[in-house]
């Protein structure tokens, strides 16, 4: 009997499928001002950052995710803000749910880029005083 019968291949886990989309957003018809965003072949490392970076948005007023099971290769991240949707379609101060992910998503990609530049010249410093071969 082969033991590995059940075993799900490792590609499955980062490998889009044909026809499937990287991020599907749904309008959440029973909460205001909210979406549920479905990122495929996520896990935990990035739906985390961008609930946090999420949090610090002061429009957003709830900023979750799960991972449905740990064979489902997907992350549900659920973002609300503040206000009416009548008062977000009148006021530039609000923002929607997909804008306020936008935003995450570019500070983010800005604080990945310092602290690229960052460890970059860290270690271009140890390499000049002979710390690294």
């Amino acid at each position: 009997m082969n033991a590995e019968i059940n075993k799900p291949e490792p590609f499955d886990a980062v490998v889009v499928p044909d026809g499937v989309p990287k991020v599907e957003i749904t309008v959440d018809k029973k909460i205001p001002n909210a979406v549920t965003v479905k990122i495929e072949r996520e896990d935990h490392t990035i739906a985390n950052l961008l609930r946090m970076q999420l949090l610090l948005d002061p429009s957003v007023t709830f900023a979750g995710y799960t991972q449905p099971h740990p064979l489902k290769h997907h992350v549900l991240l659920r973002v609300q803000v503040a206000g009416s949707p009548d008062a977000m379609a009148d006021d530039d101060s609000s923002s929607s749910p997909v804008e306020a992910v936008e935003r995450a998503l570019k500070d983010l990609s800005s604080e990945m880029s310092l602290l690229g530049e960052h460890l970059e010249a860290a270690l271009q410093g140890r390499k000049g005083a002979g710390a690294y071969p």
